[in-house]
């Protein structure tokens, strides 16, 4: 049987899949596959989080109490998928970690859970959060989210530099650095970075590149669940969300040659410089949608829809 999978020219490509409280039934019915035909797929790992204080990015967290959370984690580790919690509020602070108490027991269930075969991370802004992960969490990755560059400063050639991005990557508080996919566009950006094996890239990143409005939609998509989660009624409700969202289609709509989704032969070129670790986002999609970027970016698809097609 020809291989299904796309390698970009690298048999240590992996990928990290925004899957991980939502999409379960199509994504398992494609491992299930993996399985059945023996394909050695290369994903890796899932991300996302329930409502919790710490829980931020693009997405609304679901609204999961924390033991049906870790048992879905644990379906996602059976699967051999490493679960990473998306725990990027930026403005946190110790008393708000440790008094988030479903955030701490599923950082804990993560933790405990996590092998040298299978292992969870969290994906972060905080560098608070951080320290604590370090010192309570050893057994978790701490992956820098790319939101940390929004917040700090910026997107665009001159905001999220070459130094900003080297510090991070040299800073042992991070076990890995998710690099915006922007900076492809800027020639030479990725090949003067260090440690190289410490870079994560979001492949399907769909945004118009250094987008101007990152940092609102960030925002108004937290305090929308943080609304949500505590019912406070306000200018942070998810219609404000919903409106934010509207925005940046329509923004995306009237600049289609500025996406920063990459392509086979961007990914490529970044595996051939030492590049390994790539992310596909869940965000806003729907389970068609997300088996889609999986099987394209993944695999060949002309290779692994008939194979799809016989498991029930």
């Amino acid at each position: 049987m020809e291989d299904p999978v796309n390698h970009y020219g690298s048999n240590c490509i992996d990928w990290s899949i925004g899957a991980m409280f939502c999409h379960e039934k199509p994504l398992f019915k494609l491992l299930k596959m993996c399985k059945a035909y023996g394909v050695n797929h290369g994903m890796k790992w899932v991300f996302g989080s329930p409502l919790c204080v710490m829980a931020g990015g693009r997405v609304a967290p679901v609204d999961l109490d924390a033991s049906d959370a870790i048992g879905i984690m644990k379906d996602w580790m059976n699967q051999g998928l490493g679960c990473r919690l998306t725990f990027q509020n930026p403005y946190l602070t110790y008393d708000d970690i440790f008094q988030d108490k479903k955030g701490m027991e599923l950082l804990k269930a993560a933790n405990d859970m996590s092998t040298k075969d299978v292992q969870n991370g969290v994906i972060l802004v905080s560098d608070v959060l951080a320290d604590i992960v370090k010192e309570k969490f050893p057994k978790l990755q701490v992956i820098l989210s790319t939101i940390r560059a929004a917040y700090e400063v910026g997107y665009g050639p001159k905001k999220d530099t070459l130094e900003w991005y080297s510090n991070k990557l040299n800073d042992e508080l991070y076990d890995m650095v998710v690099v915006s996919a922007s900076k492809c566009w800027e020639e030479g950006f990725f090949e003067a970075l260090p440690q190289k094996e410490k870079i994560e890239v979001i492949a399907s990143h769909g945004c118009v590149r250094n987008c101007p409005r990152a940092m609102r939609h960030y925002d108004a998509m937290l305090w929308g669940s943080l609304c949500h989660m505590f019912n406070v009624p306000g200018n942070g409700s998810m219609e404000q969300c919903n409106r934010v969202v509207e925005e940046c289609i329509r923004h995306k709509k009237s600049h289609p040659f500025e996406e920063s989704s990459l392509n086979a032969e961007r990914i490529s070129h970044l595996v051939s410089i030492g590049v390994h670790h790539f992310k596909i986002a869940g965000r806003l999609d729907n389970d068609n949608d997300i088996l889609r970027d999986v099987m394209e970016y993944v695999f060949k698809p002309e290779k692994v829809r008939y194979m799809l097609n016989t498991i029930e």
